[in-house]
């Protein structure tokens, strides 16, 4: 039986499997004394053979087909299957993940398997600033085996109040250097590319994209190009991205581009104009000039958080992301959300080909 599941015997005789998050509930009255004998052995630690003795009554026969009906139902999975992908260290670290993954999973896959196709998978994620520090935190924390960290910039006193890789001793140093020596202590499993420079081309976006699964993009310079430049290496190198913003106390988290699916940056920017003439214009204006954004740490875990959650369940596809093809626009005042979907452009030259 599944962990999470919880086994409630109701007063009428009745058994309630009760699942706290993902699937309905499931009540078995009636049960004979043979039947409750196999469903509390269910530990995880006998076979099927070890099953059928703890009743005299029960049958091999009865014990596999009861499994069977379990497992339909996903309330039961195969104790042993975890260490056909995992290590003993990694079945342990990721222990409750992997109970989220066991809702989710469906028939064919396994948890085990989505946590491997993590520790298989590249993330490269473009900024490790207030948004990129706690995205690229989480998918550490989560086992992603391969992490790439793109950023110029240096740690500086004002970056504390929300970027979490650093700490004040860090001030001054490179942000990528600083954020490699707080995932190699934080996940040693976990392998860290830091990349300490500014992306100012097209070409030095590709060759950073190349060999990514997804990319995150969590920089904010230069302003429009570095977007334009994501979505266009993205879509050539038949990578999945997402990007994201805040302007407190609203943030936006989206939308996440899959290759193949129409609608792309190119496709939001051209219905932009349609919306509002002087786009280009404040486009080119905002290149030029030198603003200060608002930012909140906790908007800064929100975005994160969100970001993260998009990239596993993509990488691992126990869900689409919350994000694909749209954006979440949150109010963390209410946390209101208004989700704002891509309209495709017909004959789109990036997305459409």
């Amino acid at each position: 039986m599944r962990r999470s599941i919880e086994t409630f015997p109701a007063s009428d005789g009745t058994l309630y499997l009760l699942r706290a998050g993902h699937g309905d509930d499931l009540a078995l009255p009636g049960l004979a004394a043979r039947q409750r004998a196999l469903l509390d052995g269910l530990d995880g630690t006998r076979t099927v053979g070890e099953l059928a003795e703890l009743h005299p009554q029960l049958t091999a026969t009865e014990v596999t087909g009861t499994l069977e009906q379990l497992g339909e139902l996903g309330v039961i999975e195969d104790a042993a299957a975890d260490g056909e992908w995992l290590s003993a260290a990694e079945q342990e670290r990721y222990d409750r993940q992997l109970e989220y993954f066991g809702e989710l999973v469906t028939a064919g896959d396994s948890r085990a398997a989505c946590q491997g196709r993590l520790r298989e998978a590249r993330v490269v994620v473009i900024g490790l600033g207030g948004l990129g520090a706690w995205a690229v935190w989480a998918l550490a924390a989560a086992g992603v085996g391969e992490l790439v960290g793109v950023d110029g910039d240096v740690v500086e006193l004002s970056n504390l109040n929300r970027q979490t890789l650093y700490r004040e001793e860090d001030v001054g140093r490179p942000k990528a250097q600083a954020a490699a020596r707080t995932l190699a202590d934080f996940n040693s499993a976990v392998s860290f590319e830091a990349i300490d420079t500014r992306l100012e081309d097209r070409d030095g976006v590709a060759a950073v994209v190349d060999g990514a699964d997804f990319v995150i993009e969590a920089a904010d310079w230069p302003p429009y190009r570095l977007s334009r430049w994501i979505n266009s290496c993205c879509a050539k190198a038949g990578v999945a991205h997402i990007g994201a913003s805040q302007f407190p106390p609203l943030v936006r988290v989206g939308p996440t581009f899959v290759p193949g699916q129409p609608g792309c940056l190119d496709c939001m920017e051209e219905s932009a104009r349609g919306l509002d003439p002087l786009f280009d214009e404040l486009a080119a204006w905002r290149q030029r000039a030198d603003t200060l954004a608002a930012t909140f740490a906790p908007a800064c875990a929100l975005i994160g958080g969100i970001i993260s959650s998009d990239v596993i369940h993509h990488l691992t596809g126990l869900a689409e992301p919350a994000t694909l093809q749209a954006s979440l626009v949150i109010d963390i005042r209410t946390l209101e959300v208004r989700r704002v979907p891509v309209e495709p452009v017909a004959g789109c030259s990036t997305c459409s080909g």
